[in-house]
């Protein structure tokens, strides 16, 4: 009775309903593998499994609103801003590994539209969320983002919309840009993402021209002891209620 109590309790705590950003997934990479071409990446997941729109819920509209009820959205931006000296190359790139099992939904980006953590967004030292200027891991702000639609305060050009935005299932999600991303001006992209059923973890994320990787957050799938734990409640349900009409069989033939 205890065992099966604790595995109903903790497959409930597994399946949280709520909706907002998950503060512990929500930073930026600095991608530095090769000098000549690094750049960050901000990202920030948002939990959506209250069943809500999360486009309607945070007033965005992007390119593809097929996956508006899924349960996470991943929401990634680059920018190249080229924290070393020397000839700094272009960024024409975005691609996140989804790894062993990892699903992807639908996938599209926010047009002209990028982050912000609440300082101003620009040539400062903010390029993003919770950028400081020295970072080779990922970096969990625990801040709200926020939209900002002023492209002039992200970069001397508009945010640079993808030209292509592509899953390869059970593989990648691919972003192209429609313009490569220079760092003189300091270019921003435009706000990419794509949709899940699989709630986060860390994972990598890769960079092109030339390339670079860094950590960020990726869609992990349910470990596999949960899931069959999950898979196999009807079937310890079923067995407990033959348990419980066997017991009061055998009561009802003692007291005859």
């Amino acid at each position: 009775m205890k065992l099966f109590a604790s595995l109903v309790l903790g497959c409930l705590a597994c399946s949280p309903v709520s909706a907002g950003f998950l503060t512990g997934f929500c930073g930026n990479s600095y991608f530095s593998e090769d000098l000549s071409g690094d750049a960050h990446v901000s990202f920030a997941v948002y939990d959506n499994t209250s069943g809500g729109n999360w486009a309607t819920d945070l007033g965005l509209s992007p390119s593809d609103a097929s996956g508006a009820t899924d349960d996470y959205v991943y929401f990634y931006q680059v920018v190249n801003s080229k924290l070393h000296s020397g000839v700094d190359g272009v960024v024409s790139a975005l691609t996140i590994n989804l790894g062993s099992g990892g699903v992807a939904n639908s996938v599209g980006f926010v047009s002209d539209t990028v982050f912000s953590d609440g300082a101003a967004v620009g040539l400062g030292v903010n390029y993003g969320l919770g950028v400081d200027g020295n970072l080779t891991t990922p970096v969990q702000t625990g801040s709200t983002p926020s939209f900002l639609d002023e492209n002039d305060d992200a970069s001397i050009a508009a945010a640079v919309d993808p030209s292509n935005s592509l899953i390869i299932p059970g593989s990648s999600v691919n972003f192209s840009f429609g313009e490569v991303l220079t760092s003189s001006p300091l270019m921003f992209s435009s706000i990419m993402y794509f949709t899940s059923t699989q709630s986060p973890g860390f994972g990598s994320g890769t960079l092109v021209v030339p390339p670079n990787a860094g950590s960020i957050p990726v869609p992990v799938p349910l470990p596999a002891t949960i899931a069959l734990t999950i898979t196999g409640l009807p079937f310890l349900f079923a067995i407990r209620r033959r348990r419980t009409v066997a017991r009061r069989g055998s009561l009802a033939t003692a007291e005859c």
